[in-house]
């Protein structure tokens, strides 16, 4: 007879540790303990239970499972209040239909021309600006990796690039939709008001930034409505206001503080996409993935009853011995197998490429720049927290 376990039935583990609220800064360790011991533990998140999931199996499973656990569960509840119905409620011909609209801005002649266009001259001039050139010191994520997200954004919209620091705000308050939904809802409003009128303008000119593109797009006889793409734009700018940078951030940091990495880089430049993505391996800037189980279901050997929070464990995962050899170690030269720090399934990122590109070229940009750089202060820079996960400054200077 099969046993089933019930793993919300005991007690919480590590019941001094909020999951989604503590800075966490030794995540990797602990949740590779936790791995080691078993698939899944009841821990706190928001002050209330959930179930971290650990192992790469289950995780890549989790991500591609729309019975029992559709992404659309949570962000009906979560994300739609301020966010709007966009691909993460969506599934089926609705989601088709949509994901192909959208993803011909991320096709890899669009990417081609983002990269010479918008991101190599963004990501030289704003760190042509820095004190660094003068020999002082910045702050590598709030002078620059920030913004430089937005601005790629912005510029591959065609919105007013005067408005980025609004674009910021607004990203990084529809974020915080699940605990801080007043600012969420606000943000929202304003959001909306804001580039409506640019929507109705675009449809009836003939632009060829995307944002046009989008307005005058038909795909089995529809175009998207005014709602559609404002809710699509309420998404991709926090996604390229908190992740992309955190992404940028992790990498740099691992650049600066990995014995040889950035001499090697330097040596060969050609190394940097494998180090890019070896890094997104080591580091993600999303460490925990939430997801809503909608009704009690027996899942992979465990009853979870409905209204349980999953956290998928993209930290762990990435690091799971049974997926990766040697997986604690910084491996140039391993050819990654499928991670999941950019999910998986019919959700799998839209922006991955992009992503990558504009780690890319902001990486080169810094080597062909600040060839000398240095951490300022590595005894106290390091990456923390647990849902986004990134270092709050990278203070740096050239020696």
């Amino acid at each position: 007879m099969t046993v089933i376990e019930r793993p919300t039935d005991g007690d919480v583990i590590h019941p001094e540790i909020d999951f989604a609220t503590d800075p966490l800064p030794d995540i990797q360790a602990l949740t590779g303990s936790l791995r080691e011991k078993g698939r899944f533990f009841a821990v706190k998140r928001h002050g209330e239970k959930a179930l971290l999931v650990t192992r790469f199996d289950d995780v890549s499973f989790a991500f591609g499972d729309e019975k029992d656990i559709p992404l659309s569960a949570g962000a009906k509840k979560f994300a739609e209040p301020a966010q709007g119905r966009s691909l993460f409620s969506m599934t089926g011909d609705e989601h088709r239909m949509h994901r192909a609209l959208i993803s011909s801005a991320f096709t890899a002649s669009a990417i081609d021309r983002y990269e010479q266009e918008l991101m190599i001259p963004e990501a030289r001039q704003a760190l042509g600006r820095l004190a660094l050139a003068s020999g002082g010191q910045a702050d590598l994520i709030g002078e620059f990796a920030e913004m430089y997200g937005i601005s790629v954004i912005v510029r591959i919209l065609g919105l007013p690039v005067e408005d980025d620091r609004r674009f910021k705000r607004w990203a990084h308050d529809l974020t915080a939709s699940s605990w801080a939904l007043d600012d969420a809802l606000k943000a929202s409003r304003e959001f909306e008001n804001y580039v409506t009128p640019i929507i109705h303008e675009r449809r009836r000119g003939s632009g060829d930034d995307f944002l046009s593109r989008l307005a005058r797009a038909e795909i089995d006889g529809r175009r998207l409505d005014d709602i559609d793409i404002v809710s699509f734009l309420r998404v991709l700018f926090p996604a390229g206001a908190d992740t992309t940078f955190r992404h940028l951030g992790n990498f740099i940091l691992a650049m600066l503080t990995l014995p040889g990495l950035k001499r090697k880089l330097l040596d060969d430049r050609g190394l940097i996409p494998l180090a890019i993505d070896e890094a997104l391996r080591w580091e993600p800037a999303i460490g925990l993935y939430p997801r809503l189980v909608p009704n009690d279901v027996e899942w992979r050997g465990a009853f979870i009853p409905a209204g349980t929070f999953l956290l998928l464990s993209v930290v762990s995962a990435n690091r799971d011995p049974r997926q990766f050899d040697d997986p604690e170690t910084f491996d140039l030269n391993r050819r990654s197998k499928k991670i999941m720090t950019f999910g998986s399934g019919i959700h799998f990122c839209i922006g991955a490429v992009l992503a990558r590109r504009e780690m890319m070229v902001a990486v080169n940009a810094i080597l062909d720049l600040y060839p000398d750089l240095e951490l300022a202060d590595p005894e106290s820079t390091r990456i923390t927290g647990a849902t986004l996960r990134g270092p709050a400054q990278l203070r740096v200077e050239r020696h």
